[in-house]
């Protein structure tokens, strides 16, 4: 059960890291970088899906705009039930297979 609510709460703060307040220039950006960033990078798991309540794991990176390589920070994660209703209204996104 513990296992299942720590998938969930790093989805939700996965997701919550598309808003723009955690972009670079937000006001938020700077706790984002030195506390959720470290926790989503932490442990042996999988990358959980972006969308909220799904319980898979992510088997596809997207990254937004000027993101256009894996190691930008402009992204979300989302498996293949929901990489399409992860899209934003950037102009341009990046998809990327998680190895």
């Amino acid at each position: 059960m513990e296992h299942l609510m720590v998938r969930k709460l790093r989805g939700a703060l996965a997701w919550c890291s598309a808003a723009d307040d955690f972009q670079i220039g937000g006001k938020a950006r700077e706790g984002w970088e030195k506390l959720c960033v470290p926790l989503l990078q932490s442990g042996s798991e999988k990358k959980p899906c972006c969308a909220i309540g799904c319980p898979k794991d992510a088997e596809f990176e997207i990254f937004y705009e000027g993101a256009v390589r894996p190691d930008d920070s402009i992204s979300t994660d989302a498996c293949s039930e929901h990489v399409g209703e992860l899209l934003t209204d950037a102009p341009v996104h990046h998809i990327y297979l998680i190895q």
